[in-house]
C-alpha cells in the first residue's frame, strides 16, 4: 500500500503596503515575498514588519500575517543600515590595520566617532582613503549577513576565545538564554538588533577626519538619500572625552561594567561618583559665570527634550547664590504667543516647538527694561484658554543681579537679539552618555531621553506611553531645527548623563512597555526599547539617589519644585 503523501498547507500573507494577499508555502522568505509583490517605495527596502515585529529580509516566514515593508526613510530601517555599515567598517579596518582595535565611541554630527584602541594609529587623510577603498570593495561584494541563533553561553565561550572581552562582559549579565550572532565571511560579532541581507544595501558613506579618530557618516531616516552637511562639533568631542576619561579612571567600560558593580552591590558609590561629578561641573560652570559676572547680564540655559533642564537651573541657581550673586528667573512658557496668532506646521497643527511660537518682541522689550533698570510686570500665559494676560507680578534688577532664562531656544541669538553677546551666557545642556554595550554597539542618548520622557510622562502627567511615543517624532523634529544647530555658540556644556541611571529607570519603565499591545502602532519600539532596558540590571539602592539629582526630575522625590 503506498503511503499517503500529506500536502503542506500553505499560509497566507497580506501585504499592507498594496492590500494584496498572497498563499505561499510556510518557511518562504520576505524578500522572496516582496519580489513576487507589487510594492514599491521611494527608496530601497531595507526590512519589514510582520504581524507587529520587526524583521530582516532573510526571515523566514512561518504563520499567518500581515506585512508592511520598509525602506529608508523608515527609523528602523536606518538603524538597520547603521548596523550593517558599522560591521563593514570593522572588517574594513582590521584588513587596513590588522594589529589595531577598532572602537565606535558615540554619535556625533550625524556620524559615529569612531578611533583605535588608545589613540593609535592617529589616522592621516591617506589612511582613511584607505580604509574607504576596502570598505567600498565589501560593498560591492554584496557579501551576506549571515545571522546564527546559539545560546548565551555559547556566546560567551565563543567572544571569549576571540579575546573579544568587551562581549564577554556583556553576556555575562544579559538575561535571555537565546541570542544572535552575525557573520561576515569568516569574521563574527555581534550587534544589538537587525542588519540588512548583505552588504550592498550600505553603499552609501562618507568619513570626516577628528583627530585622533574619525567620524563615520551616513544618510538619516528623514535625509535618506544623502549625507547632511558636517558640522565640527570640537565641544560636543570634548565633553565625551573628559567623561570617557572619568570613566577609564573608574574602570567602567562599558554596561558590562556596569552591571558588575551593581551584582557586587557597589552601586551606592557609583551612585555618589556619578552625582559628586555632576556636583562638581555644576560648581565649575557657577565659578565661570561668577568670574565674569562684571560683563554678564542674562544666563541661558538650552537643551532638548528630558535633558533635566529644570533641575540643572534650580542647582545652578544655588551654586551662583553660594557664590553670592543675586538671580531673577523669567520663565519663556509665559511668552507664547496667543493661540490665534501661533504657528502651525504643514499639518495645520499647532507648532510650539518654533522660535516664532514666541512674543519675541514683547520678550526683548522686557530684558531691555530690566537691564536698564526698569520695572516690568511679567505676562501669565494660560495653556487651557491659549491667551496671554497679565500676571501682577512685578519685578526690577539690580545692577548685582543676573537673568536666569531656561527654554530650548537659549542658544539661539534671536530670542534675546536685543541684548548684546558679551552681556550673555549661555550654556547647553543634555545627556551625552559614553557608556556602550560594548565595543562596537553604542547607546544612544536619544534613546535615554525617550526613556527618561516616559517615566516623567507616566509619574507626573498620567500620560500613557502610546501618547509620549506619538508626540516624540514631532519633539525630535524641532530638536534638530532649533536646537542641535546652536550647540557650537554655547559657552559651557554639561553631560546631564549619570551612568547608574538606565538601572534606575528600568523597574519604572518596563511595566509601561510590557503593557503595549502587538495591536498598538508603538508595539515594535516598544519591544526595542524593552530589549534595551534588560542589558541592564536593576538598582537595588534607588533610595540612595539623593534628592537633588536630575534623575529626581524623572522618578519623583526631588527636593525642588516644578
Amino acid at each position: 500500500m503506498d503511503s499517503e503523501v500529506i500536502k503542506e498547507v500553505p499560509i497566507e500573507v497580506t501585504i499592507i503596503d498594496t492590500g494584496e494577499t498572497y498563499s505561499i508555502p510556510k518557511q518562504t522568505r520576505v524578500n522572496k515575498l516582496l519580489r513576487m509583490s507589487k510594492v514599491t517605495k521611494p527608496y530601497r527596502i531595507m526590512g519589514a514588519h510582520l504581524n507587529g515585529r520587526l524583521v530582516e529580509l532573510n526571515y523566514r516566514i512561518k504563520e499567518n500575517c500581515s506585512i508592511r515593508f520598509m525602506d529608508y526613510s523608515d527609523l528602523d530601517a536606518m538603524r538597520m543600515y547603521r548596523r550593517g555599515l558599522s560591521f563593514v567598517l570593522i572588517k574594513a579596518a582590521k584588513k587596513v590595520f590588522p594589529r589595531n582595535d577598532l572602537l565606535i565611541r558615540y554619535y556625533i554630527s550625524e556620524g559615529l566617532y569612531c578611533s583605535f584602541r588608545d589613540g593609535t594609529p592617529v589616522l592621516s587623510q591617506k589612511d582613511l582613503f584607505k580604509l574607504k577603498e576596502e570598505m567600498e570593495r565589501i560593498v560591492k561584494a554584496a557579501i551576506p549577513f549571515q545571522r546564527k541563533e546559539i545560546s548565551t553561553p555559547d556566546a560567551i565561550t565563543l567572544f571569549d576565545k576571540l579575546k573579544m572581552h568587551d562581549k564577554v562582559r556583556f553576556f555575562k549579565y544579559y538575561n535571555k538564554e537565546v541570542t544572535h550572532v552575525y557573520y561576515l565571511d569568516d569574521m563574527v560579532n555581534y550587534f544589538f538588533g537587525y542588519l540588512p541581507p548583505d552588504t550592498s544595501y550600505v553603499d552609501l558613506f562618507e568619513f570626516e577626519l577628528m583627530s585622533p579618530g574619525f567620524v563615520l557618516r551616513f544618510p538619516l531616516h528623514y535625509s535618506p538619500d544623502k549625507i547632511l552637511p558636517f558640522r565640527h562639533q570640537v565641544k560636543l568631542v570634548d565633553v565625551f572625552r573628559e567623561y570617557e576619561s572619568w570613566a577609564k579612571i573608574l574602570e567602567i567600560e562599558d554596561v558590562g561594567s556596569v552591571n558588575k558593580l551593581i551584582a557586587e552591590k557597589k552601586d551606592s558609590e557609583l551612585i555618589q561618583i556619578a552625582e559628586a561629578m555632576h556636583e562638581k561641573k555644576i560648581s565649575s560652570i557657577a565659578d565661570r559665570i561668577t568670574h565674569n559676572f562684571h560683563r554678564l547680564r542674562v544666563v541661558l540655559v538650552a537643551g532638548p527634550s528630558s535633558s533635566g533642564k529644570t533641575t540643572f537651573t534650580k542647582r545652578l541657581a544655588l551654586h551662583l547664590k553660594a557664590n553670592g550673586l543675586r538671580l531673577e528667573q523669567i520663565s519663556l512658557d509665559n511668552y507664547f504667543l496667543d493661540r490665534d496668532f501661533s504657528p502651525k506646521d504643514e499639518k495645520g497643527e499647532f507648532n510650539f516647538e518654533i522660535l516664532e511660537a514666541l512674543d519675541i518682541e514683547v520678550f526683548n522689550e522686557h530684558l531691555r527694561d530690566l537691564i536698564a533698570g526698569k520695572k516690568i510686570e511679567l505676562p501669565r500665559y494660560d495653556f487651557g484658554t491659549g491667551k496671554k494676560s497679565a500676571s501682577g507680578k512685578k519685578i526690577k534688577i539690580d545692577r548685582d543681579q543676573l537673568i536666569l532664562i531656561e527654554g530650548i531656544h537659549g542658544l539661539n541669538d534671536k530670542l534675546t537679539y536685543a541684548i548684546p553677546q558679551d552681556k550673555k551666557f549661555k550654556i547647553y545642556i543634555s545627556p551625552m552618555t559614553h557608556l556602550n554595550f560594548d565595543n562596537n554597539n553604542v547607546v544612544s542618548s536619544t534613546d535615554l531621553r525617550l526613556i527618561r520622557r516616559l517615566v516623567r510622562d507616566n509619574f507626573f502627567r498620567d500620560y500613557p506611553p502610546e501618547q509620549t511615543m506619538e508626540m516624540w517624532p514631532k519633539v525630535r523634529r524641532g530638536e534638530r531645527e532649533n536646537i542641535f544647530i546652536f550647540l557650537d555658540d554655547a559657552d559651557a556644556l554639561f553631560n546631564s548623563s549619570l551612568v547608574y541611571e538606565m538601572a534606575a529607570l528600568k523597574s519604572f519603565v518596563e511595566p509601561q512597555l510590557k503593557a503595549i499591545g502587538r495591536d498598538s502602532p508603538y508595539y515594535v519600539e516598544a519591544r526595542r526599547l524593552l530589549n534595551f532596558t534588560s542589558c541592564f540590571l536593576s538598582l537595588n539602592c534607588s533610595k540612595e539617589i539623593p534628592p537633588t539629582s536630575i534623575l529626581r526630575e524623572f522618578i519623583g522625590g526631588s527636593a525642588f519644585k516644578y
